[in-house]
């Protein structure tokens, strides 16, 4: 027993060990294990080809359907050689709607050749698509320039497969009558203008400069290094 004057109390050893004595550390709660993020799932074949075929799917089907709509309208609306211009003048006498057939190409071309014009037609759908299937993805004007070259196709083939014609029914100026499908083959064949040029002209000169840039990086001289006979007589100099 140990007696404290100020307390004016007898306290044991096991007490005054039990006083001094600091109380345990708490230990800390072990961290949970982090959710591992779900692995990215891989990509099956058939979601790749549908993202690399999406816009000719979509551009080639939404031309198609707009040219054939505008064709039922006319065939709907119009009699055959009938001219419908409802705006003022002088747009009328320069912007006319008229009902007709054309058994030729676009633009009134190469008349009473539809057979030849349909099988002609197939085979250049083929070779488009074709070519689409080996078109780079980053080749974004180049694959619009088809689906639209394809759509284009599509719509008169259906014209000439199905009455053995093609409806028109743009006319502007003395210029041949056209419709839908032949300004989505003409803005297709200017894309494809314009990416041939782009490839030609500004996509190959600069790969041309990167790849000689890194030539010379990896053909850099090394600095020479002094041979051990060289740096010898250099300290013999200097000694002397």
């Amino acid at each position: 027993m140990i007696y404290y004057p100020r307390t004016r109390r007898w306290r044991s050893e096991g007490s005054m060990e039990s006083m001094t004595s600091s109380p345990p550390a708490a230990t800390p709660p072990e961290p949970s294990e982090a959710p591992s993020a779900p692995s990215p799932r891989p990509s099956s074949a058939w979601w790749r080809r549908w993202t690399h075929y999406r816009l000719l799917i979509l551009v080639a089907l939404g031309v198609a359907l707009l040219d054939q709509l505008t064709k039922v309208w006319i065939r709907t609306h119009l009699a055959l050689g009938e001219v419908w211009a409802p705006w003022p003048e002088p747009w009328r006498r320069w912007v006319r709607l008229v009902h007709w057939r054309n058994t030729g190409a676009a633009f009134g071309l190469y008349q009473g050749a539809n057979d030849v014009l349909l099988i002609l037609s197939i085979l250049i759908i083929l070779f488009v698509g074709w070519h689409y299937r080996n078109a780079s993805p980053r080749a974004r004007c180049l694959r619009w320039a088809l689906a639209l070259q394809i759509g284009g196709a599509l719509g008169n083939l259906w014209d000439r497969f199905t009455y053995g014609w093609v409806t028109d029914f743009i006319a502007i100026g003395r210029f041949p009558v056209f419709n839908i499908a032949d300004i989505a083959i003409t803005f297709g064949v200017l894309c494809l203008l314009w990416a041939t040029w782009r490839e030609e002209n500004v996509v190959s000169p600069r790969a041309a400069d990167a790849e000689q840039a890194s030539t010379k990086e990896e053909v850099r001289p090394q600095p020479e290094r002094s041979s051990e006979a060289d740096v010898v007589h250099d300290h013999d100099q200097l000694a002397t």
